[in-house]
């Protein structure tokens, strides 16, 4: 009888000991494979926006260039006279399709003195915008920051490109605005992607400023507070890379 009892606890203690060790290596197992998975997913992801960041790069790049290669073939003529500097701009069909929200030649003082498309604001003054000062002291092309359009209230960004007569002096200003909410812009496909089921894509600037959203309502606002998101606050700080983090929303992406 006692070898009898004594037998049933071995076998109870041999098979305890076997379900332990068999629920050990399920854990371990499914461990080892949710972060294998996990590293390969997060690895998938920092490559597809790393391609997005680069296209959306080489994009802005082109289409930079490309005005400031229009820039140079501006006729001195066409300074002279608005009429002509109208339809000097108004044949610019290559540039006109990437610039969504127009072309403009501003004086070396800063106001109009022609748009395409033309709204009838010749003379305004536009000296009080950063991207015109900020072209006017360096006499270099810039990229601006995003703003708010005085023609539609969309955000936009300007790109610009400094012309010089023959002795070296500011004669014009050569800018091209895109409307980051036109469905023409080559920035548009970025608020319409998913990542998954839910996951999206957004752009914003090194002040916290969403330039892009699938939320237009969010879109120039510094909504994300220090704390609310430790993902955007690390990225903020130069970090690159994929990982886990809850948003400003209390979603858990």
């Amino acid at each position: 009888m006692k070898f009898t009892s004594i037998s049933q606890k071995l076998i109870l203690y041999t098979v305890l000991l076997s379900a332990a060790m068999l629920i050990t290596i399920a854990i371990g197992t499914y461990a080892y494979f949710r972060h294998t998975t996990e590293k390969l997913i997060l690895g998938q992801q920092f490559a597809t926006v790393t391609s997005l960041a680069q296209n959306i790069d080489q994009a802005i790049t082109t289409a930079h260039n490309a005005l400031t290669s229009v820039a140079t073939v501006l006729p001195p003529k066409a300074l002279k006279s608005p009429t002509e500097a109208q339809v000097w701009l108004s044949n610019r069909v290559g540039i006109k399709s990437i610039f969504t929200n127009g072309l403009f030649l501003f004086t070396p003082d800063g106001k109009i003195f022609a748009e395409e498309p033309d709204l009838g604001r010749l003379g305004k003054d536009f000296s009080y915008r950063e991207y015109y000062k900020k072209t006017v002291s360096t006499g270099k092309p810039l990229i601006s920051d995003p703003y708010l359009s005085s023609k539609n209230n969309h955000p936009d960004i300007m790109m610009t490109a400094p012309v010089f007569d023959a002795n070296g002096r500011l004669s014009a200003i050569l800018g091209g605005a895109i409307d980051l909410l036109s469905e023409k812009t080559f920035l548009h496909s970025l608020t319409k992607q998913k990542m998954g089921k839910t996951g999206y894509l957004y752009l914003f600037a090194q002040d916290r400023t969403m330039i892009l959203h699938p939320d237009y309502s969010r879109i120039m606002k510094q909504d994300v507070k220090p704390g609310a998101n430790k993902l955007f606050d690390q990225a903020l700080e130069g970090f690159e890379g994929s990982g886990e983090t809850v948003n400003s929303k209390g979603q858990y992406f």
